[in-house]
Parts: C-alpha cells; structure tokens; sequence
C-alpha cells in the first residue's frame, strides 16, 4: 500500500521527525513517498514544479499520514489532506488520512485546538474530513496496517474503480466572489445600504470544476492565480474539493481575479469581473495540459480567459478524441475558428442572442426576425429560432433558459426543451455554472445528450436555493442523490 507522509519540513528538526516517521512505516511494509526526499534541478524549485511533483505521490496514494503539529505546518498540507479526501469520495481504494499529532516540540501556540494540541487554522479545518487523529505512531501505524489487509483483499475491479470516473478538464478562469447583498440595486450615482457581504470562491471555469468534481468526476483545472492571499485561498479551496491543480501557474506581477457581486431581493445579480491573473494564462499552458493529460473526457472553456487559450485547449482535446463544451460568457465575440473546435455551445439567453446576431442574422438579411423585438426571453426564443441557429452554427446549441429549463438543438433535428424543477430562487449567482458542470460531467460519462440536460437543470435549480455561488451548490452526497433521481428515470438513456 503506498502512504503519502505530509508534515512540516522547514527545519531540520522537522524533517528529521518526518524522516523516522517514514522508516518506521516502511519497516512495516508499507511504501511511502515523503515530499522533501525528491530532488529537483537547479533553478526549477518553483511553488508550481513543486505542487506538480508532490501531486505525483500523492494522487497514486491509497492512504496519506499527515504530520499535524507545529506552528510550521501550513495551508500546503490542508490542500494536499482536501485533494485526497476529494479522491476518496468516488474511489474505494483510498483509505483514507490518519493525522498524528505526538512531538510537543512541534506545537505551535496558535491556530485552534485538537486533541489538547494547537495546530494550524488551515489544518485544523480538514481536520473532520481527515478520518482518524492519534497520539502516537503506533496507533497510527496501526490504522495504516488494517487498510493495507483490507486493500489486499478487495477485488481488483473495486481497487481500480477511479478510472471508470469522467476524466473532465477545465481550462478557465478562477475569481474571488466578493458579495453584497440588498433589497434593490441603486440607481446610477446612488448610494445605498447593503444588508449584508460575503466573500466565496468564484470564477466560471473554477465552479464549473467544482460542480464536476461534486458529481464524481476526476476533475483538473487549467488557470493562472496571482502570488497574493487570493491565489493562495483558491489552491488550498481546490485542493479540498479534491480538484487536481498541478496545471496552474501564479504571476507576481498582478492580482488574482476579483469578481465583486450585487445580489437584490428578489435573487437577481450584477457582476463585474476583473480577470487578473486569468489573461496571464497561455496557449502554451492549456495545450501542455490537455495533451499530457493521463485521460481527457472532456475539456470545458469559457470566455473569462483569453480566447487562444481555449482554443488551445480545444484543439489538443480534438487530437486526442475528447468532448468540447464552450459555455460562451460573459457573452462577446465568438471566433470562427474556436466554434470549429466545439462540440457542444452552451449560451444563456443574452448570450445565444449575441451569437444569433454575430454568426446567424449576419449572414443573411433575411434572417433578422429570427429573434423578436426587444428583450431575449425564453418566449422569444422559439424552436424555428433554435433549428435555424444550430444548422447555421454547426454545432449542438444547449441554450439555458433560467426557471424555464434548457432547449437542445442538435443540427438537423428537432428541438428538445428540458423542464427545471420548480424551486423557490434565493440567489441565481452560479447557477449557469453549475449547469455547465453537471452537463459536461454527464456527457463525458457517456449520458445522452438530453439526459446531460436534466441533470444540468436539476444542479443548477438545486444550486439557486441557497446564497453563495460555490458554496451553493450541492455537496458530494446532495450531488450524488440528484444523479440517482435523474438516472433513475424511465427514459434514462447512456450514449
């Protein structure tokens, strides 16, 4: 059985600790990667050459031992701890983490309370995820042995069950949401009082990811984060969600992206969003990332990172056979050549009417009642306009239509309008997203495209009963009951 040992390593003490921790379990059998035993060339110890090589033991561990003393133990350890806890929930053959707290002289003053010991706030937070906490390495020890007879006595269909997980790769943006609630928006030039503010994980491309992860799938993000407390915030809450980050890169030269969100009474949103670090990604990067990829079942894309990027991404997920799915916003220009490259186009309403306008209407003057006069609404988008927009494009249009469902336009077929529950909306911040999420999850799972539709509505009406954006989305279990009620249904189909 392979154990990840995660700990504090800044000092000689520490690592010495760390060291004897590791002979003792190999002595017992066990095979153990411990991070501060790798090597790397000169001039190639970056945070993300470093990430990318602890991710190599720990991804590939059945049970991870987690040194959890110490005022040195920071957010590095919490993120590896929230990446392996994420696998666990869809793969039986990781066991789980012990986290052992046993040298005072590794104790820190201050950060929260376990066990009688103080550990660091990050750490303590993984802390109830973890699984087992002892007070000696015997005891721990222990733990590790029975999960090693029980790993040696499952049958091998159950050990290597991850793989049958939709392998999904998001190259997108990440924002940090910064909310303010209140009864109504203010006027131009007016100032008015909030009722409340939050402060959540955003960014289409990273809820998008944590709905696919949510559902089961093994999920990596492709991104850029700024070298600030933003960049830092959003690894460690993607390494919780068990999200595979060795694909992003961070920039000192600016901020992380910032997504400032107002929220009125009756749940509708206005955002603004500052991209940051996002348009400091690269072709370069998405490319490497797909192409090297162990699986690739489907790349997701949107427009809050430079579109060559995506189209990067696009083009080595078509080489190597995988699904493409363009959520198009914020809604602008949509290149030619980036349509070419997608398999599915899921726009919003404002969105499909800019794409009508851009690529549809344009072409042919005659064209210009495809859509009514005055506001897109789910009304105005009729199934001529559908039909019409789908031939034209080349592609399969998933347009999202709110409380109203999704409507599915496959070239040269009929229209298929899909139902959302009926729910009563608190905040609808991320509702698209999490559509996005659940669709392309099902679709690289194999599910009809119809079906993909269904699951995607029932996520996102699940998602617009609670405030937040991914704090609002369904956890693994609520993800998981949502899954079995959609495939559950009679005319359930897989592809």
């Amino acid at each position: 059985m392979k154990v990840y040992l995660a700990g504090p390593l800044f000092t000689d003490y520490e690592r010495g600790y760390v060291a004897d921790c590791a002979a003792a379990l190999r002595r017992a059998g066990l095979e153990v990667f411990v991070p501060h035993e790798q090597s790397f060339p000169a001039g190639e110890l970056t945070p993300t050459v470093v990430f990318a090589k602890d991710n190599e033991g720990l991804l590939p561990a059945h049970a991870v031992l987690a040194v959890l003393d110490g005022p040195m133990v920071d957010d590095g350890t919490a993120c590896e701890i929230g990446i392996f806890h994420g696998m666990k929930l869809t793969d039986p053959s990781k066991k789980g983490v012990v986290g052992l707290l046993t040298d005072s002289r590794l104790v820190g003053s201050g950060g929260r309370s376990v066990e009688g010991r103080r550990v660091n706030l990050y750490v303590a937070g993984c802390i109830e995820a973890a699984g087992s906490i002892c007070t000696n390495l015997d005891d721990a020890l222990q733990i590790l042995l029975q999960w090693k007879a029980e790993l040696e006595a499952a049958p091998a269909s159950q050990v290597n069950s991850m793989s049958s997980s939709p392998a999904v790769i998001v190259v997108g943006s990440t924002m940090m949401d910064m909310i303010a609630y209140t009864d109504r928006m203010p006027a131009d030039g007016e100032t008015i009082a909030g009722k409340r503010f939050s402060l959540g994980f955003g960014g289409k491309g990273a809820n998008q990811a944590v709905m696919a992860r949510r559902l089961g799938g093994a999920v990596t993000m492709v991104n850029c984060l700024g070298d600030d407390v933003f960049g830092d915030m959003t690894l460690a809450n993607l390494g919780r969600e068990g999200i595979d980050t060795s694909a992003i890169t961070r920039a000192s030269d600016t901020s992380s992206g910032v997504a400032p969100i107002w929220v009125d009474a009756a749940g509708s949103n206005r955002i603004i969003v500052v991209p940051g670090a996002n348009h400091h990604m690269t072709a370069q990067q998405a490319t490497g990332a797909v192409a090297d990829a162990p699986r690739a079942d489907a790349v997701i894309g949107q427009f809050e990172i430079p579109r060559e990027v995506t189209l990067a991404g696009f083009r080595a997920a078509r080489e190597r056979g995988a699904i493409t799915v363009l959520n198009p916003a914020p809604a602008g220009p949509l290149p030619a050549e980036l349509l070419a490259v997608t398999d599915f186009l899921v726009p919003n309403e404002v969105e499909f009417a800019q794409i009508i306008a851009e690529h549809v209407v344009s072409d042919q003057a005659s064209d210009t009642d495809l859509l009514t006069a005055g506001p897109v609404t789910a009304d105005s988008i009729t199934d001529v306009v559908l039909r019409t927009a789908a031939d034209r494009l080349g592609v399969t249009l998933i347009v999202t239509l709110g409380s109203a469902g999704a409507a599915i336009a496959m070239p040269g077929q009929d229209v298929i309008r899909v139902a959302a529950p009926v729910v009563a909306a608190v905040d609808t911040t991320g509702a698209g997203d999490a559509f996005v999420g659940a669709f392309s999850y099902a679709v690289a799972a194999g599910w009809s495209v119809p079906d993909a539709a269904r699951l995607g509505c029932a996520c996102a009406s699940d998602s617009v009963t609670r405030a937040g954006t991914q704090s609002s989305y369904p956890n693994h279990a609520e993800a998981t009951k949502i899954v079995a009620a959609v495939a559950s249904s009679a005319n359930f189909q897989m592809k």
